[in-house]
């Protein structure tokens, strides 16, 4: 049975069970090329050195001293951070609170933005979040071939890397409704908006139906997410609405080595200090993790918050926040897990309207550029919860496409060439781009031999 002081359930005890019989998964990273016959190798992350096998004790043990092993950690647990809520009904108070009507008359989103949702999965039939579901632009859907080579047949919005298959839907409800907060479709006469009311979600399950999960299964998203940014697709920003109170090196070095890809945490729903009782991934130091704190309606930390002058970094709106859940319905949920996509989706909104944003610059304009509000005062790093707009305002708007204007059109007039008399007149014109000119025409001539025409 592992060791691992994780989150606990009845799930977890089964595995468990199972486990003593054909052994604990470990995530093992080696100093070269993974050299163990039974080793899952991630091999887009930690220059392909990252592998999970399953170990008894003993094997573990053993391989410990194999000098190509750098170091061997059980896998373990982490949850979702969301705390369920009664009510059915609410409004979108969250959108308001950001100032995002303010920001969607400069920018509603775009398609050109795609953001990982590494989560429960995603209903990618929901009406309120079809259209934003990424399509798969390398795959061909219903072959039964691996058209992109990534090990995923027809993985055409995602995968499930809990069992390894190429369907991300969303059997629990929680990564439908991170991921309306985030895009849900806008100005449609249905449901909700997201942030983005046009967006690309490429969905990555590997929270289970309890909305539990093993941590080598996110370790396997983030492989998938980069796998994609190597392919060309260009996935900047990753939301992540899970997490609990174990440290694992391999995640750990597993985002800190990914710069190039904001990571949006939410800060966990222990209501305590994440300083003092880290909360991960959340808590880890990577320079390109966000981590998020929920608010209240009245800008008060929610009771069930984590805060955290080190650990975490701002807040955003995390109480009654209404979204889609599968089979095309609406409900409202609280927790950390819905204060998270609301900045995620705000980090996409940026980078809509100013794409050359480095992963440094969305961090630093969406934590200095929010509200301060007293409750985060003290409690996170930039004491202020999130307002898109004030972050949007200071991004200059992209240049405009060249202005081109047609040149006068020129004429000339000159004398027929001997022995002809008269005249010859021609004109050209200037096109754009450019402008530049076209070829001389002649639109009169009265050239003649001798005598009068």
């Amino acid at each position: 049975m592992s060791k691992i002081k994780l989150f606990i359930s009845i799930m977890v005890i089964v595995f468990g069970l199972a486990q003593a019989t054909y052994g604990d998964p470990y995530l093992i990273k080696f100093k070269g090329a993974p050299n163990h016959p039974k080793a899952k190798v991630y091999k887009n992350i930690l220059n392909g050195r990252a592998a999970k096998i399953d170990l008894t004790k003993d094997e573990a043990e053993k391989l410990k001293k194999d000098p190509n092993v750098e170091y061997i950690e059980e896998d373990g647990i982490v949850t979702k951070d969301v705390i369920p809520n009664d009510a059915l009904f609410g409004s979108l108070w969250g959108m308001s609170k950001i100032d995002a009507p303010l920001a969607w008359d400069i920018t509603t989103g775009s398609d050109s933005v795609v953001i990982g949702l590494i989560d429960t999965g995603i209903d990618y039939t929901h009406p309120d979040l079809a259209a934003n579901v990424w399509t798969n632009p390398n795959e061909i859907a219903g072959n039964g071939i691996d058209d992109d080579n990534n090990g995923y047949i027809d993985d055409i919005h995602g995968i499930n890397a809990a069992l390894e298959t190429s369907d991300p839907m969303d059997d629990n409800s929680h990564g439908s409704h991170t991921g309306g907060t985030i895009g849900g479709i806008g100005n449609n006469l249905i449901g909700v908006a997201g942030v983005n009311w046009r967006i690309k979600i490429v969905a990555c399950k590997f929270l289970s139906s309890a909305g539990t999960g093993w941590r080598s299964n996110a370790i396997g998203c983030f492989n998938y997410l980069k796998g994609l940014r190597d392919k060309g697709i260009n996935v900047r920003i990753n939301s992540n609405s899970w997490g609990g109170p174990g440290f694992s090196q391999m995640l750990h070095d597993t985002i800190c080595s990914n710069p190039e890809m904001l990571a949006v945490f939410a800060a966990g729903n222990y209501a305590q200090d994440s300083d003092v009782y880290p909360h991960y991934p959340a808590a880890y130091d990577c320079p390109n993790i966000l981590s998020v704190a929920a608010t209240t309606e009245s800008d008060g930390l929610a009771g069930f918050s984590n805060w955290g002058k080190i650990a975490v970094d701002m807040g955003a709106p995390g109480t009654n926040i209404m979204s889609s859940i599968p089979d095309g319905l609406y409900t409202s949920y609280n927790g950390t897990s819905m204060a998270c996509p609301h900045v995620a989706g705000a980090a996409a909104l940026l980078l809509s309207y100013d794409p050359s944003l480095t992963i440094a610059q969305l961090k630093s304009r969406l934590m200095d550029l929010g509200d301060p509000v007293a409750s985060l005062a003290n409690k996170t790093v930039s004491g202020k919860r999130l307002n898109v707009f004030n972050s949007l305002m200071v991004t200059p708007p992209p240049p405009p496409p060249p202005v081109c204007e047609p040149l006068p059109t020129q004429y000339r007039t000159f004398r027929c060439s001997p022995p002809y008399k008269g005249e010859i007149t021609q004109k050209r014109i200037s096109t754009c781009p450019g402008p530049t000119w076209g070829t001389w025409t002649t639109i009169s001539s009265s050239c003649h031999k001798g005598g009068k025409k």
